[in-house]
C-alpha cells in the first residue's frame, strides 16, 4: 500500500537484472521470488517473523536473520536491497561496502526518497506504514540528493529513478 504501483515495477526492473542465485535482504514477505526466472535459486532473508511466517505459508524460501551479520553474501550473485538502508543507518556505509565486496557478480539497491515538503501527517502515517515491529519509527528516509550521493560513493554501474525510490545497480 505504501509504494502502491512502484513496487511492481521495482520487481520488473530487478527481475530483468537476477540472476542464478538471487538474495533478497529484507525481504519482507518474499514477493520479488514470483517475479525472478523459476530455475533462480531464491533466498530472502529478514527479522520481521509475521512476514517470514507469510512469506513460508506461500512457500517461499526465507529464513530469520539479521542482514548485518549474515554470511552468506559470497554464494550469491545477485543481492537485492530493497527499502532497507533507512533501517540499518548508521551501519549503512560499513553494510554496503561488505556486500559489494562479498557478492559474485551485482548488487541492486532500491530506496525510497523522502519528499521535501510533505504534510507532517502524511509523513507521520509512512512512518506508522513503514514500521514492522523491529526498527524504530525514528528512522528517517533520505532525500534524493543525499541518497544519489550515497550510491555515487560505490561507483554504480547505473542509478535509475522509479517513482519515490531511487536503484542503483552494481557489476563486478
Amino acid at each position: 500500500m505504501m509504494h502502491g504501483r512502484d513496487l511492481q515495477r521495482r520487481y520488473r526492473y530487478i527481475s530483468k537484472l537476477s540472476g542464478a542465485s538471487v538474495l533478497d535482504v529484507g525481504c519482507g514477505t518474499g514477493k520479488l521470488v514470483s517475479h525472478l526466472p523459476k530455475d533462480c535459486h531464491y533466498l530472502g532473508i529478514d527479522l520481521n517473523d509475521n512476514f517470514l511466517h507469510h512469506a513460508k505459508k506461500r512457500g517461499r524460501n526465507v529464513l530469520k536473520h539479521d542482514a548485518l551479520s549474515f554470511d552468506r553474501y559470497s554464494e550469491f550473485e545477485v543481492c537485492v536491497i530493497m527499502d532497507v538502508l533507512h533501517h540499518i543507518t548508521p551501519h549503512h556505509r560499513d553494510f554496503m561496502k561488505r556486500v559489494l565486496k562479498e557478492t559474485q557478480k551485482r548488487v541492486i539497491i532500491c530506496e525510497p526518497v523522502a519528499v521535501p515538503g510533505r504534510h507532517p501527517v502524511m509523513k507521520k502515517l509512512i512512518r506508522m506504514m513503514d514500521d514492522d515491529g523491529i526498527n524504530s519509527q525514528e528512522e528517517e528516509w533520505m532525500d534524493k540528493k543525499t541518497l544519489l550521493d550515497f550510491y555515487e560513493s560505490f561507483n554504480p554501474s547505473r542509478i535509475d529513478e522509479l517513482g519515490q525510490a531511487v536503484i542503483a545497480v552494481y557489476e563486478k
